[in-house]
């Protein structure tokens, strides 16, 4: 094109745009746009100038034959193959919201019995199987008793328009001793096929009751469809995180004032209004008002946290008594108590989906008017299938991280056990001054050493009639009959270990957390050296002691989040780079094992309890036993064990619509020093199956580059567009080599600042992620080089009045940031791609003035981070409903697995995999140039037009040639095989989707 970016070929070209004649094609750059695009690539060395350099030696250009689109555009073809996808499921959505469900059954009406029980409008009740196929919509709620039954069900509720079910598990009624069993919803060939009928649950947090509905426990994908009514809630109403302390706060001060009013006031019933009538003089909260209506003030008024109770106060005014939850969770509940109760518990759950229906009424209109294109909708439910296969070598995991764990605790605890004991010996030993010896260690005299009359005593002493004394510090430290329990999160550790912060002892404040001290005679010196240095002043009267101390001065350890936050252990894992660099020091090897360990084993230790929780169910029977590893190891048979965990995610859990997941979404990457990271390669395929699947190559960073380039209409036209296109590693060109070499930091450390500032982070943010990689460094160094990075790249800004706003110039991604801020600025802010709205909580209507901004001018990174990433969500939601419809269409056998942000994977057959593989390149195809023409740009890039790599692969890993070796698994995973387009075309008879390789183009 005019900046020498090479565009797809002219025959994709003309299957996924209109001709320059046609009505629909934008208008081309004009001759302006393209001279100002050349100088600005030419001012940054992008671009030589003329006749400088040879031509560019271009690629092969790739050509095959799609399938045609469904309507004159890509555009037109979205939304066609969106509501294929989305239906019927999104005109029963709609319609439940408007239809009349019978009333909620008294209380005394519930019945006792194993299995579903219907209640009918008329007062009747019947047993039955499971839900009538007519009420094909239902809202419906589960309750566990997890301390007792663990995962499974005791109970649930679902109401539809013929009546109310209620299921209870036979443990629950007396008919079985055991609680693994799992609620039915249809029979057990429930699998999607064109003559099973659908069926669509709604609930609030519904994936979590997914879990435990029978019919999901297969390969085979159900005709069954979830929505969830708190991710509704966040699309619509949701708070960003920096707005919930405030919010909280605010929801403080009105429970104080109701309570204040209704000391006043006679009592009201108890029982939630589950149809209140909302008043027609004011909008129900969370009502989407316009600018100008005085009756919403404040964004807190208009949003709430995600709680089914507060979601329900906001949106219904409907209070909820929550109480009874706590009976359920109370860990010395049995199910004799649950039965005993039962007229309660069954009545509370069967309130929870009556609120829930109130609930889904009002947010379904507000969701679809916020997020009005079917794709959305579609990918949403998609997403709300996600499956994760494992065998046999998950028990084994499990046992061989925990084993790995202890076994390396130990060894640090036995030293710091050693070193307790050797400092307790101290406790009477004084110097040739008559000074106890610990007075004079700076470390040593931060403890406790007042004394205290010793549990016990080696050898064989009375303790009791003896005079043995320990020290306090000694005695805390002290478990009654288990011994000293000295692990590296005691606050003695540090001080046991006697490290240093680049030479200085390190101290601990009850007001500042941990410091290092800095001798009165030094103190100019290191002053002079870095003069951001602050010494610290005490007021809390636990730090009278350091208040005295005149002859030194204490300075607080950097936090890695900056200076406002404390540090809770300096053997945390973020110091272990301190460590290595030697700015963290000890005496002791003992200190070195205690960061090793927390380097290892922090994955294993902040993740153990989710990952030993994970509901799996073996065989599609909640009964089966999981496999033991000693029965692995012993049985060939249980080869065949074939487990299924159901991801419990919130399909849209921030206010960008992110999916949130607290063990598989966060789940980091095998490293070979790190215990139990080898998690997500536990999840396999099983025998006649194949994980395919992508990462979107540098999504977001593409969609903020591609909108500051659709202001030139051209691609590549910004510095920073350019770069993420044609910028190469081995040229120092692309965006992270140059940020690197601002920076003086690796390429990799690079991206993490690059991404913080595309989301709308500051130098402040920068400062603290410098100090976090390079602890040599002094915060003015830091922040020298934290401005000059933003000069180059952000640029510098202008608040002229006449721009209206900030105006970014001078910088490789000034366009592309006065672009950002146009949108989160604006009164409605859309995503570009399929114009989904912005929170309320978000949007300038309901953003008073504070002391830090003007009326409608606040939390703005928060706005620039949601029209990056929830644009990122509309990337992915493209790409599934692609797939989902490609692989309809041509009948490949591919099931949603699970997706983590800018990733997705499908379990597909082995027979069908190169086809999903070809799909997965077409989808990413038609995503692209959807962003594209929706951006008035008629073409597409080369570089970004597929996938670099599709991976097909037996179990889910980042990359095919991940060895997954790890202290836990010391078995190197087979590679799997990584293919790109070329690869993929030479598989498929040049791009056939058909299983039998016909021409497309034939068909078509």
């Amino acid at each position: 094109n005019e900046v020498q970016v090479p565009l797809i070929s002219p025959t994709l070209r003309a299957q996924l745009f209109p001709p320059p004649s046609s009505p629909f094609a934008p208008s081309p750059p004009s001759s302006r746009a393209v001279d100002i695009s050349v100088a600005h690539l030419r001012h940054h060395k992008l671009l030589p100038e003329p006749g400088t350099s040879s031509p560019k030696k271009l690629a092969p250009a790739v050509e095959f034959d799609l399938p045609r689109l469904q309507g004159p555009t890509i555009s037109h073809h979205f939304h066609a193959i969106g509501r294929d996808v989305a239906e019927p499921f999104l005109s029963m959505a709609k319609d439940f919201a408007r239809a009349d469900v019978p009333p909620m059954p008294e209380r005394e009406q519930w019945v006792l019995a194993p299995g579903w029980t219907f209640y009918s409008a008329d007062g009747s009740y019947e047993s039955v199987d499971f839900p009538s196929v007519d009420d094909a919509t239902l809202v419906f709620d589960v309750e566990t008793m997890p301390y007792a039954g663990g995962h499974f069900p005791i109970m649930a509720i679902a109401a539809g328009v013929k009546g109310w079910y209620a299921w209870c598990s036979p443990w629950l009624s007396g008919d079985d001793d055991k609680p693994n069993h799992l609620i039915p919803f249809g029979p057990p060939s429930l699998f999607e096929r064109p003559d099973t009928p659908p069926r669509l649950l709604i609930g609030h947090n519904v994936l979590y009751d997914r879990a435990r509905v029978a019919h999901e426990y297969t390969l085979r994908r159900p005709s069954t469809r979830y929505l969830d009514t708190l991710s509704l809630h966040v699309a619509v109403s949701g708070l960003t995180n920096p707005q919930r302390p405030t919010w909280i706060k605010y929801r403080k001060e009105q429970e104080q004032a109701a309570a204040a009013a209704s000391s006043e006031a006679p009592s009201e019933a108890s029982e939630p209004v589950v149809d209140q009538p909302v008043s027609p003089t004011a909008p129900a909260a969370g009502a989407r008002t316009t600018a100008g209506d005085a009756a919403v003030k404040d964004w807190k008024e208009v949003s709430s946290l995600n709680s089914l109770a507060e979601v329900a106060r906001l949106h219904c005014g409907i209070t909820v008594d929550k109480s009874l939850r706590d009976v359920l969770i109370d860990p010395s509940l049995t199910i004799a108590d649950a039965r005993e109760c039962f007229d309660e518990l069954i009545a509370y759950c069967a309130t929870d989906v009556a609120t829930t229906l109130a609930v889904y009424r009002q947010l379904v209109p507000k969701f679809l008017e916020s997020c009005p294109h079917p794709v959305t909708f579609a990918g949403v439910a998609l997403m709300s299938q996600p499956v994760l296969p494992v065998d046999r070598k998950w028990p084994e995991y499990l046992e061989r991280a925990e084993r790995k764990y202890q076994d390396r605790l130990e060894g640090v605890t036995g030293a710091l056990v050693t070193l307790a004991e050797e400092a307790r010996a101290k406790f009477d030993h004084r110097g040739a001054d008559g000074r106890f010896v610990w007075e004079d260690d700076p470390w040593l005299r931060q403890l406790d050493w007042s004394p205290k009359k010793a549990r016990r005593a080696a050898g064989p002493v009375d303790v009791k009639s003896s005079d043995l004394v320990w020290p306090k510090w000694y005695w805390d430290l002290d478990v009654p009959r288990q011994g000293l329990d000295v692990s590296i999160g005691k606050r003695a550790a540090p001080l046991l270990l006697k490290l240093r912060w680049k030479g200085f002892p390190v101290a601990f404040s009850k007001e500042h957390g941990w410091m290092y001290r800095i001798p009165a005679a030094e103190l100019d010196a290191a002053l002079v050296a870095d003069p951001s240095l602050k010494a610290l002043e005490f007021s809390d009267v636990a730090d009278a002691s350091l208040d005295a101390d005149t002859d030194g001065a204490y300075v607080k350890l950097p936090h890695p989040d900056g200076e406002g936050k404390n540090v809770g252990s300096p053997l945390s894992k973020p110091f272990v780079a301190a460590f290595e660099d030697g700015v963290l020091t000890s005496e002791y090897p003992a200190a070195e094992a205690a960061l090793a360990l927390n380097a290892s084993c922090s994955y294993w230790t902040s993740a153990r309890e989710r990952i030993t929780n994970q509901m799996v169910v073996w065989n599609g029977d909640a009964r089966v036993p999981a496999p033991t590893p000693a029965a692995v190891a012993a049985s060939e048979a249980s080869d065949d064990a074939q487990g299924l965990i159901l991801p419990q995610v919130v399909p849209m859990g921030t206010i960008t619509r992110r999916a949130v997941e607290r063990t598989w979404l966060t789940a980091s990457n095998a490293k070979k020093n790190r215990v139990g990271s080898e998690l997500k390669s536990m999840v396999r395929a099983p025998a006649g199956y194949a994980i395919v699947g992508a990462d979107v190559d540098s999504e977001e960073l593409w969609i903020c580059s591609v909108m500051g380039d659709a202001q030139f209409g051209i691609h590549g036209a910004t510095a920073i567009g350019w770069m993420t296109l044609e910028g190469t590693k081995s040229a120092g060109t692309d965006l992270h080599s140059k940020s690197a070499s601002i920076l003086g930091i690796s390429r990799d450390d690079a991206k993490v600042f690059n991404y913080s500032r595309i989301y709308g982070a500051g130098v402040k943010h920068a400062v603290q992620l410098l100090l976090k990689s390079n602890p040599a460094l002094t915060t003015n160094e830091a922040t020298d080089l934290a401005k000059a990075l933003y000069a180059s790249t952000k640029g510098v800004v202008d608040r002229s009045p006449a721009f209206r706003r900030n105006f970014w110039h001078g910088g490789t991604e000034s366009f592309v940031f006065n672009k950002l801020e146009e949108i989160a600025q604006s009164e409605r802010p859309r995503t570009p791609a399929l114009g989904c709205g912005l929170t309320s909580a978000l949007t300038k209507a309901y953003l008073p003035a504070d002391g830090k901004s003007k009326a409608g001018e606040g939390y703005l990174p928060s706005r620039i981070n949601w029209v990056v990433q929830s644009s990122g969500v509309d990337y992915l939601h493209l790409l599934l409903v692609s797939m989902e419809y490609l692989t309809r269409r041509f009948e490949i056998d591919a099931r949603y697995l699970i997706s983590v942000h800018d990733e997705v994977r499908y379990l597909v057959k082995e027979e069908d995999k190169d086809r999903a593989a070809m799909a997965l390149q077409v989808a990413n195809l038609w995503t692209r140039s959807l962003f594209a023409y929706r951006l008035q740009m008629p073409d597409l890039p080369q570089g970004c037009a597929f996938f670099s790599a599709v991976d097909v692969d037996t179990c889910f890993r980042k990359e095919v040639n991940m060895t997954c070796l790890t202290p836990s698994n010391p078995d190197s995973i087979p590679f799997g095989e990584s293919l790109d387009i070329n690869d993929s075309l030479a598989r498929t008879s040049g791009g056939s989707l058909f299983a039998d390789g016909r021409p497309m183009a034939a068909h078509e």
